[in-house]
C-alpha cells in the first residue's frame, strides 16, 4: 500500500510517456462530456483520436430498421445542455408522452466518422440494456438528416462536477451517492460492460439527489467491436484513470472501473481533484479503505463493486452514532437490485442499522479468543440474546438472529 502522501496514480501523463501527452494535446473533448446536461466538461479527457477521421458512414452500422426521422415531428426542442466539440444534449419535450427528455447527438466531423458513430451506437445498445435506478435511462436512438443521436432520460439536477466545485460533500451525502453508483455499476458489470470513464462530469443528480452513472460511449461489451480502439491507445479522463488505463487500453477490466468510482469518491470527500491524491485528506474512518481501492495493482484492490461498497459501508457505520444510522431513514433512497444474486443489498443496511448489535458480537468474539474461556459461551450468549431481542424489539429494527444468518 503506498504512503498516505503519495500519489496514487492520479497525476497527469505528462513526463510519464511521451506519446500520451501528445495524444492529451491534439485530442478533443470526449462526447460524454457534453453529456453532462449542463455540467462543465472535463479538460482532461482523452479519446482515441487514431480512428476518429472523416468517413463515408456506412448504412450497415444502423439496424436495418433505422431510417432517417425528423425528430421535430415528435419532440419540441427548448434549450441547450451542454454542448462541446463533438455533439450536444439539448432539453426538449416528448409531445406524444407529455414529458421532458434530453436529445444527445453528434455533430459535425463526428457525425461523419465511423469510429464515432459506431461509440454513439455502442452508447445507445449498452445503456438500453441496462434498466437500472442508478444508470440513466435511454429512450430510443436512431438518425436524424443531421446525424445520430439518443433519446434519454432528463435528468436535471446538474452533475456531480458542478457539486463538488462547491467543496466538500457532507459524508452522509458522499456514501450514499457512492453505494448507489457502486450499484449501478455492479449491474453494468454483471452485464459484461465496462464503462472506462467514471467521473463526477459522468454521473448526473435527480432533483432529489438520486445519481445516474451516464455517458457510456467509451464502454466495452461483450459484443464491442475491439477494432474501434488501437491496440496501445489511452482512452478516458486523466485524473481519474487507473495505472493500467494510462498504459494502454487493452489492460482495462472491470476493476478499472472501481479505481475510478473511488477517486471519484475521494473528490465527493475532500472536494479536491484526485489528480494527486492525499489519504490522510479524507475522514479517517475511509483512510485504509479508500487506499486500497486506489492500490496501483489490479489484484490488491476490491473486486467488486459489491464487495467495495461493503467496506465502505463498514467503515462508515462503525464511525456512526447508531441512532442515526441510515436505516428507514436511507433505504428508500438506496435502491434494492434484486437482479444481482451474490450478494443482497438489504444485508448490507441491516448490518448499517444494526451496526452497534454487531459491534457487541464482535467484542464477545474477541474476550473469548483472547481468554479462552469457551465455558463461558453458552451463559453470555444467552444473556446477549435476551438483550439484543429486547433492543430490538423496542426499537423496530429487524431481530437480531435473522441478522446474524
Amino acid at each position: 500500500m503506498p504512503n498516505s502522501n503519495d500519489s496514487l496514480g492520479g497525476e497527469t501523463l505528462d513526463g510519464e510517456n511521451p506519446k500520451n501527452a501528445a495524444q492529451q494535446n491534439q485530442s478533443e473533448q470526449s462526447l460524454g462530456a457534453d453529456a453532462t446536461m449542463g455540467g462543465d466538461a472535463d479538460e482532461n479527457s482523452l479519446v482515441d483520436q487514431s480512428t476518429l477521421g472523416a468517413a463515408d458512414i456506412d448504412d450497415d452500422l444502423f439496424d436495418d430498421e433505422l431510417e432517417l426521422v425528423d425528430l421535430s415531428t415528435r419532440y419540441t426542442e427548448e434549450s441547450v445542455l451542454g454542448k462541446g466539440g463533438m455533439g450536444e444534449v439539448i432539453l426538449a419535450t416528448d409531445t406524444r408522452l407529455e414529458r421532458k427528455v434530453a436529445i444527445k447527438r453528434i455533430l459535425g466531423t463526428a457525425a461523419n466518422s465511423i469510429t464515432a458513430v459506431q461509440r454513439f451506437l455502442t452508447e445507445a445498445k449498452s445503456m438500453a440494456d441496462l434498466n437500472h435506478t442508478n444508470i440513466v435511462q435511454i429512450y430510443d436512438y436512431g438518425r436524424a438528416t443531421d446525424g445520430p443521436f439518443l433519446i434519454m432520460e432528463c435528468v436535471q439536477g446538474g452533475s456531480l462536477l458542478e457539486k463538488c466545485k462547491e467543496g466538500p460533500l457532507e459524508v452522509d451525502e458522499a456514501v450514499n451517492i457512492f453505494s448507489q453508483l457502486c450499484d449501478g455499476l455492479a449491474k453494468a458489470h454483471a452485464a459484461g460492460i465496462i464503462h472506462r470513464d467514471i467521473k463526477p462530469a459522468n454521473v448526473l443528480l435527480t432533483e432529489d439527489g438520486i445519481p445516474k452513472l451516464t455517458d457510456f460511449g467509451l464502454a466495452k461489451t461483450k459484443i464491442a467491436d475491439t477494432s474501434m480502439t488501437m491496440e496501445g491507445a489511452v482512452i478516458g479522463t486523466l485524473d481519474f484513470m487507473p495505472p493500467e488505463q494510462r498504459q494502454a487500453v487493452e489492460l482495462i477490466d472491470h476493476r478499472s472501473d472501481l479505481w475510478s468510482l473511488a477517486a471519484t469518491f475521494y473528490q465527493m470527500l475532500t472536494g479536491k481533484s484526485p489528480r494527486v491524491i492525499n489519504i490522510a485528506a479524507l475522514p479517517p474512518q475511509f483512510q485504509s479503505v479508500v487506499a486500497k481501492a486506489l492500490e496501483e495493482s489490479k489484484e490488491n484492490r476490491f473486486q467488486s463493486a459489491r464487495e467495495m461498497r461493503a467496506e465502505i459501508l463498514q467503515a462508515y457505520s462503525g464511525n456512526m452514532d447508531t441512532s442515526h444510522t441510515l436505516g428507514e431513514a436511507r433505504a428508500a433512497d438506496l435502491p434494492v437490485d434484486s437482479s444481482d444474486s451474490d450478494t443482497t443489498v438489504a444485508s448490507d443496511f441491516q448490518q448499517i442499522a444494526s451496526g452497534k448489535q454487531v459491534g457487541i458480537v464482535r467484542e464477545f468474539w474477541d474476550f473469548l479468543r483472547h481468554n479462552k474461556k469457551w465455558w463461558l459461551t453458552p451463559i453470555i450468549l444467552s444473556l446477549l440474546l435476551i438483550a439484543l431481542i429486547a433492543i430490538t424489539a423496542g426499537s423496530g429494527a429487524a431481530p437480531f438472529i435473522y441478522t446474524l444468518f
